[in-house]
């Protein structure tokens, strides 16, 4: 199980905290390069966004907001790296998080994957 969402941290964040399974599957998805809407996958839950959606791109990638979801274009070279930091965090074996820097970030919110580090429940919590 994953879980995605805007984290009350010093500096915005978008937190995906899940298993280690689901990094491995995130991961391959990373490498596969296809287009994914995670709001659509069943592992997946989106908390307060109404999207994610992931595309690969033969440019740089980009992470963009529009509205209350987020669309990551996602370049071949990021893809590989996305992919390895993922397949790396679910082998870590114990607490752990990787940081999945776009080349382009429009946001200004940083990305964050945590294994081990955090409870959803708390950390999504609404003021």
């Amino acid at each position: 199980m994953m879980n995605i969402g805007l984290a009350d941290f010093a500096d915005p964040t978008l937190l995906i905290v899940g298993d280690a399974e689901a990094f491995r599957e995130l991961g391959g998805h990373f490498a596969s390069r296809r287009h994914l809407d995670l709001a659509a996958f069943q592992s997946v839950r989106l908390i307060n966004l109404s999207s994610l959606l992931l595309d690969p791109v033969d440019k740089d990638g980009e992470f963009s907001c529009d509205g209350p979801g987020f669309h990551w274009t996602v370049s071949r070279a990021e893809a590989d790296q996305f992919s390895e930091q993922l397949q790396r965090l679910a082998a870590s074996g114990g607490p752990a998080h990787a940081y999945l820097d776009p080349r382009v970030n429009r946001t200004g919110i940083q990305i964050v994957a945590s294994l081990g580090e955090y409870e959803s429940a708390a950390v999504f919590a609404a003021p």
